[in-house]
């Protein structure tokens, strides 16, 4: 286990009681969540990187009849989320593998943890891979320069077409540093 997972594994615990909690994370995800009108007929939607499960609560009330479903790295925080998500589908597994069929999913979301993935091209072919023709990925993350893996507005628009997503949109939100980035899955 590397010393980022590690870090993860023992923050599970007190996650959902944090203090970036409420100063943060919850900002990002709603203005993430917005960006899909809650009238859109969602069927499957899936956060990737989803931690504890906050974020697909959210859209839990937004999209109530949607099947939900998360994957992250970190055994602890899929096992809060399941506590606290029971009818929820969640996996330990990275965004390089996520262990869903083809065509699967309608929205795809991302916050805050596309600067961990070990590949991020191979993360998003993935997504790509599991998303219906039509579907919508929404990716937020940092574009702040000196923070290694993150969003690069210059480049991610290419990242998205190569795996497959055509990018509609890039949009600052709630921060300076924070992007979103809409796209939608390119028919086949």
């Amino acid at each position: 286990m590397d010393e980022s997972n590690q870090h993860f594994e023992k923050w599970s615990e007190t996650y959902d009681h944090s203090l970036l909690q409420h100063i943060f994370f919850d900002r990002l995800q709603h203005a993430a969540l917005v960006l899909v009108p809650a009238a859109d007929p969602l069927e499957d939607i899936l956060d990737v990187g989803c931690g504890t499960g906050r974020l697909l609560r959210k859209a839990r009330a937004r999209w109530p009849q949607a099947r939900l479903y998360g994957v992250d790295l970190s055994e602890g925080m899929i096992a809060q989320a399941r506590r606290r998500l029971p009818e929820a589908h969640f996996y330990v597994a990275p965004a390089e593998k996520i262990p869903l069929p083809d065509h699967s999913i309608d929205l795809a979301f991302s916050t805050v943890s596309f600067h961990h993935w070990n590949d991020q091209q191979a993360g998003l072919g993935e997504i790509a891979r599991v998303m219906r023709p039509g579907g919508r990925f929404i990716l937020a993350d940092s574009d702040f320069p000196l923070h290694g893996n993150a969003i690069r507005r210059q480049t991610i628009g290419g990242m998205f077409q190569r795996a497959g997503i055509q990018p509609a949109a890039i949009k600052t939100i709630f921060l300076p540093f924070l992007v979103a980035v809409i796209g939608k899955k390119t028919p086949a």
